[in-house]
């Protein structure tokens, strides 16, 4: 579990003895219900990070994005804690400051890939399809410096759906609601507890 602490628009993620120390605070003030929700969400998390890395999803795995794991983010300003299944990336983008993993998507049905061909195929290809003459090796695509090539449609085309509301999302929900009445328990036993 990875603990964020979260003020304003600033946010670290907690590691070492601090971590430790905020996981035992947030244990304690919750009465267990974090620990419920972590072990409800691990399952999640763990077949999420299989799906998202999996063949026809995320193909090169950069490490910019983060783990995907049950995250536990502490907003200092609301007086909150959240369990979550997300990333370990605190980054934003968008008008709305939506987290990046949330952009990840499969390819879509017309994404292309550049394909080494020969001189005579590559001027029996249709014009729009045609690139040109590599200058450099790539080995990403893999292509090699003097090589003809052309757009082909990439075998991975698909249906281009993002992948946090398949992989994430839905089945963290179901997960969360078959535990409810044993987080509302948990909470209630706390409450007793600070309040008697």
């Amino acid at each position: 579990m990875s603990i964020v602490y979260k003020e304003g628009a600033a946010s670290i993620v907690l590691s070492g003895d601090l971590a430790a120390w905020a996981a035992q605070a947030i244990r304690d003030a919750t009465g267990g219900a974090v620990d419920i929700l972590t072990a409800t969400l691990q399952p999640v998390a763990d077949t999420a990070s299989a799906g998202w890395y999996g063949p026809g999803n995320v193909q090169r795995v950069t490490g910019q994005s983060g783990r995907i794991e049950v995250v536990s983010t502490v907003d200092a300003n609301k007086g909150v804690v959240r369990v979550s299944v997300g990333s370990t990336d605190t980054r934003i983008a968008g008008k709305k400051g939506a987290p990046l993993p949330s952009f990840v998507h499969r390819p879509y049905a017309a994404t292309t890939t550049l394909k080494a061909v020969t001189r005579d195929q590559f001027f029996a290809a249709p014009p729009s399809t045609r690139v040109g003459v590599a200058k450099k090796d790539n080995d990403a695509i893999p292509v090699k410096k003097g090589d003809w090539m052309i757009r082909v449609v990439s075998p991975l085309a698909s249906d281009g759906k993002t992948l946090l509301p398949i992989y994430v999302n839905r089945p963290g929900k179901a997960a969360v609601q078959g535990k409810l009445t044993e987080l509302g328990a948990a909470m209630a036993s706390n409450m007793g507890r600070k309040n008697g």
